[in-house]
């Protein structure tokens, strides 16, 4: 996760990796001051987080199909399957390095 630095009217003007300064902020990858901050636009920077957050509802949607057997997981195009199968691992990757709980929305 970012650490950023702000100017006085609260725009993000710096980003590092570690707390560089008294202040430094931390926020989430996909907040959207850090998306911003990358990408110059704040509609586009909204988009795209609201995209981020909607690709995990999704993955989760297909989890949930598959513990019920509503769908089998090699019914999928093995693009697909091999993109959930990634993003998984990272989720999970993410998850153990972080010490943090799963971020797996549950019903």
């Amino acid at each position: 996760m970012p650490y950023v630095e702000r100017d006085a009217s609260g725009k993000v003007i710096s980003m590092h990796q570690n707390a560089s300064a008294p202040g430094a902020e931390l926020l989430s990858p996909e907040h959207p001051d850090v998306l911003t901050f990358l990408y110059g636009d704040a509609q586009k920077a909204e988009l795209l987080a609201l995209d981020l957050g909607f690709i995990r509802v999704i993955e989760d949607l297909i989890d949930l199909l598959v513990s019920r057997n509503l769908i089998y997981f090699t019914d999928l195009p093995g693009p697909v399957q091999a993109k959930l199968n990634s993003r998984q691992r990272a989720r999970i990757s993410q998850t153990d390095n972080n010490g943090m709980g799963s971020d797996i929305i549950r019903l």
